[in-house]
């Protein structure tokens, strides 16, 4: 968003910050949100992960980074990313 004031700019990113680690809490003894089976709230936690990294430019904390790559692996997922051209 290139109208947001620089200080706009850090209070979005920190509130994202905090979702991102939020997100790492919950998952801690889980493969996916829910438990052992993919729901639709790790396909919103994938795209909200990336949008951090790709968007915001953060790093994901360690206890994500197991799970994105969990995710992205997925072949609807793959070719979701491929269909976007990414």
């Amino acid at each position: 968003m290139p109208h947001l004031t620089e200080e706009a700019r850090r209070a979005t990113k920190e509130k994202f910050a905090s979702r991102i680690a939020f997100l790492g809490r919950s998952l801690e003894g889980k493969i996916y949100l829910m438990g052992d089976d993919f729901t639709v709230a790790d396909g919103y936690a994938f795209y909200a992960m990336r949008l951090w990294q790709n968007h915001a430019k953060g790093d994901l904390p360690d206890t994500l980074t197991a799970y994105y790559a969990r995710i992205s692996e997925r072949p609807s997922v793959k070719a979701a990313i491929e269909a976007e051209g990414q």
